[in-house]
């Protein structure tokens, strides 16, 4: 069965290779990544499989966005302890054998997208954050509130600055979806 870690594992290794093949030996094997590395090329997959239009570049991007995020900065070679990597840069600005690494990764998971089993699994953060199949009820308002709550989540998440700004929005949004939810389904309170 393919799911999303086997595209990342594939996509890692052919990375790997790639490397390996312009004298770059610092990509251990899949088994052998730390979880931070998997988990950086599982939300690369997720990107792309939720973006099918998504380029190489904009791949770089998101890749980008979220190594600034996790406090990585620019470095003349990778070091994962000082958390700096020489691809800490915008992509026009990468040399070429890097920007081959962006075109692999779309490929693959491009090529793979329609043999995905478990497509219900890729949730945007958004949704996941605002739990967008939890409704016992069944209720369409509570699936217009959260609907448009992780959309809003998401818009922020892309487009968002400043990290700690981004990050306090993102969390008063959950509470608004919350609070909205409970506007929707409690029931009215009468006063005697």
């Amino acid at each position: 069965m393919i799911t999303i870690e086997i595209i990342a594992q594939i996509a890692h290794e052919i990375n790997a290779i790639y490397c390996k093949s312009i004298g770059d030996t610092s990509q251990v094997p899949w088994d052998e990544a730390p979880d931070w590395q998997k988990e950086s090329c599982i939300i690369g997959v997720k990107m792309h499989l939720l973006n099918p239009n998504a380029t190489p570049e904009d791949g770089h991007k998101s890749w980008l966005k979220q190594k600034k995020k996790d406090g990585w900065q620019y470095g003349e070679y990778k070091d994962e302890d000082k958390k700096i990597h020489p691809c800490i840069m915008s992509y026009n600005s990468l040399p070429t054998e890097q920007r081959i690494k962006d075109y692999l990764f779309s490929g693959v998971v491009k090529s793979m997208a329609d043999l995905l089993e478990i497509k219900e699994n890729v949730m945007t953060e958004g949704e996941y954050l605002v739990g967008i199949n939890f409704n016992p009820g069944g209720h369409e308002q509570v699936n217009h509130i959260k609907r448009t709550i992780a959309d809003l989540i998401d818009y922020v998440q892309q487009n968002g600055k400043d990290g700690r700004c981004t990050s306090i929005c993102i969390h008063q949004l959950e509470d608004a979806a919350m609070w909205g939810v409970k506007s929707v389904t409690k029931p009215k309170f009468e006063h005697n």
